[in-house]
């Protein structure tokens, strides 16, 4: 496969910043539909970092925050800590850098 024949599989740059349109959209979409969507099953403990992050917010904003919105901080929190730690495990090589195509 060539150069040119491997980039066409991706979207090009206007095609990827249309999508990044879309995203503020999102968190609103995941709230409506993921509650009624998924059922919920045992809640996986919390990892420590996750409970410090829950428990700054509470005395921050406690008094804004209704129960509903602190269990779904919680849940928010825990999905974002875990992968982060998923990503710090992903172990890189010195000579691992981003694939760098210049056309002019």
């Amino acid at each position: 496969m060539t150069k040119d024949k491997k980039w066409e599989a991706y979207p090009t740059r206007r095609v990827f910043i249309k999508g990044l349109a879309t995203v503020p959209a999102l968190p609103s979409m995941l709230v409506c539909g993921a509650a009624a969507a998924v059922p919920q099953t045992s809640a996986p403990e919390l990892l420590p970092v996750t409970q410090s992050l829950v428990d700054v917010v509470r005395v921050r904003y406690g008094k804004q925050l209704t129960e509903d919105q602190l269990k779904e901080l919680k849940q928010s929190l825990d999905r974002g800590v875990r992968a982060s730690s998923r990503l710090r495990d992903f172990k890189l090589k010195n000579s691992d850098e981003p694939d760098f195509l210049f056309r002019v």
